[in-house]
């Protein structure tokens, strides 16, 4: 007898209602006990996991509901009719499971996407450098989001000024890292306030310069 078998025997029976609906932590298919479990798509049957199926990794030994000859041709959806995302042969490319009842991926860790091709740029060892969080576009793709002070497209360009105090809070860091200066601000960190202070810069009766230095007007 099975672990989960053993498990199903000794609780109650609203406990082994729930369980039958339910999924494993490491997979999302329909856990079944029964051919009576998979009503809800007419073409499944309740059924093992082949070792060479792609879902047999993630079925941990229980009987999913899933369509017949899924080790060979890995078509989902209630009806057994639609190819998985990433196409027949490896479904979700092969990270990720596809869900029978949706015919949609649930990518593994780290990867993203409709079929799961795109995966996190990694810098130093780490996602997005450990310094921002890879998320997921509308397009299907995928990015880094990286947290104040650095930009680039795994999070490794520290914004000029340093990433505690990037453009030295008086400029907007762009995602090279460089700064556009607020009015009245000058430097590559913008740094420097124009002469006649940053509020009135040349005292009003000129302009400042990129260096910080004042043109007159007439």
């Amino acid at each position: 007898m099975s672990n989960l078998a053993w498990l199903k025997s000794k609780l109650p029976i609203c406990t082994i209602f729930w369980l039958h609906l339910s999924t494993s932590a490491a997979q999302n298919n329909l856990i079944c006990l029964s051919q009576a479990d998979c009503f809800s798509s007419p073409a499944h049957i309740c059924a093992g996991v082949d070792k060479h199926s792609p879902w047999y990794k993630y079925a941990l030994g229980s009987n999913i509901c899933q369509c017949p000859n899924s080790t060979v041709v890995a078509n989902a959806g209630p009806y057994c009719d639609t190819e998985c995302p990433g196409g027949s042969r490896t479904p979700c490319s092969g990270h990720g499971e596809c869900v029978f009842g949706s015919a949609k991926c649930v990518c593994d860790d780290n990867w993203f996407g409709t079929n799961c091709s795109a995966t996190c740029p990694i810098a130093y060892g780490q996602v997005c450098a450990r310094r921002g969080a890879c998320m997921a576009t509308l397009g299907g793709g995928i990015t880094c989001r990286c947290a104040d002070g650095w930009r680039g497209p795994s999070c490794t360009v520290e914004c000029q000024g340093g990433a505690d105090t990037p453009c030295s809070n008086t400029g907007i860091c762009e995602g090279d890292g460089s700064c556009t200066c607020l009015a009245g601000w000058r430097g590559v960190d913008c740094s420097i306030p124009c002469p006649g202070s940053y509020l009135f810069p040349c005292n009003m009766r000129g302009r400042c310069t990129l260096d910080a230095a004042c043109e007159c007007d007439p």
